[in-house]
């Protein structure tokens, strides 16, 4: 019998579950569970979800602080962030965080560099309405 690489084990070992929606994970979302650990990633997952959401009209803003006390979000409305304060590099930088376009402040300083005017403008603009 011949030897296998570990890839064809692995294959073997796997059953897919047809009744359950898997996504790949990305090397990004692995490294940072490598970092910071599976339950930091999944409530900040949870939080991303419950913030979109939120945007969507699907839950109300009470409830996202509620369930996130500790977010942006909650911080603001108790007055302890002054979104006024906020410069575009803030901004820019929350945007990308909370639209996961990024996992890392070091990915979102490498897509800033690559940002056009225009773009920044506009996502600044909407920030402020």
């Amino acid at each position: 019998q011949e030897s296998r690489g570990l890839g064809d084990v692995y294959k073997r070992q796997v059953k897919k579950d047809n009744n359950v929606n898997t996504k790949k994970m990305s090397a990004l979302e692995k490294k940072n569970r490598a970092r910071f650990g599976d339950e930091r990633v999944e409530y900040l997952k949870r939080q991303n979800k419950a913030f979109q959401d939120m945007k969507k009209g699907k839950i109300t803003k009470d409830k996202f602080i509620k369930d996130f006390p500790k977010s942006q979000t909650a911080k603001r409305e108790q007055g302890l962030i002054d979104h006024k304060e906020f410069d575009a590099y803030d901004i820019i930088l929350e945007y990308l965080l909370s639209s996961e376009q990024v996992a890392t402040i070091e990915e979102a300083n490498y897509v800033m560099t690559e940002m056009d005017e225009a773009t920044i403008n506009s996502i600044v603009k909407d920030f402020s309405e």
